[in-house]
């Protein structure tokens, strides 16, 4: 079974992979990180 932290990890990347695959899905994630702009990119991306 995979810990918390893999799980996390996972997820991040998944992410992360998703919202830098295509420039519409960069600027739709830029467009919700700028209303949660206290938050460090790791959390913005996991939010």
């Amino acid at each position: 079974m995979a810990t918390k932290y893999q799980l996390i990890t996972g997820l991040y990347e998944s992410t992360v992979q998703a919202v830098t695959n295509t420039p519409a899905a960069w600027t739709a994630f830029l467009r919700s990180a700028c209303r949660n702009y206290k938050c460090r990119f790791d959390e913005q991306i996991l939010i």
